[in-house]
């Protein structure tokens, strides 16, 4: 959507608030008896709905879009634990990759601000360890995409560089 920025941002609004109440009718009933599988489930459908979050951004420029995926990856962390978020932050990043654009390294950030969130608020320090760890080796591996190429780097697509961090996370969980 090419629109304005904060019909974008309604239309976002509108989409989290949907998401809410169906987590209220379908998640909040039985939170104590939840196995892991379901939460990766449930990490699957948050990263699903970030998905769609980022499919109505608002657009300033190829690359660079603003949506409200920060909020929903927060109010993961908080309502639905660490492993839904963990995996709904693995979607959503490498989605961010695919998009590419002068924007990649922010929507990474914001990404990594997740890790902040579980260092932070809620004392989990090896998970946040694990998603900064992630990152920071395919950068040192070298790796870049053409807006942050420099000499003696190896240049690959935002695709490529969004498949490397998805094998070093399979492999880090």
């Amino acid at each position: 959507m090419t629109g304005s920025i904060a019909l974008s941002l309604i239309q976002n609004t509108a989409i989290l608030l949907s998401f809410i109440l169906l987590y209220d009718y379908i998640w909040a009933k039985e939170e104590d008896s939840k196995r892991w599988y379901e939460k990766v489930l449930a990490g699957v459908c948050v990263g699903c709905i970030g998905l769609v979050l980022m499919k109505t951004p608002g657009i300033l420029q190829d690359g660079l879009i603003f949506d409200t995926r920060t909020i929903l990856l927060t109010i993961s962390g908080l309502f639905l634990g660490f492993i839904p978020t963990v995996v709904a932050i693995v979607i959503t990043g490498i989605n961010r990759i695919i998009i590419g654009g002068n924007g990649v390294w922010m929507g990474l950030a914001t990404i990594l601000s997740a890790a902040m969130m579980l260092r932070h608020s809620f004392k989990l320090e090896d998970e946040a360890l694990l998603i900064e760890k992630v990152v920071l080796e395919v950068l040192e591996e070298g790796y870049r995409t053409g807006d942050i190429m420099s000499e003696g780097m190896k240049l690959v697509g935002t695709e490529e560089i969004g498949k490397l961090v998805m094998q070093k996370i399979e492999k880090g969980i």
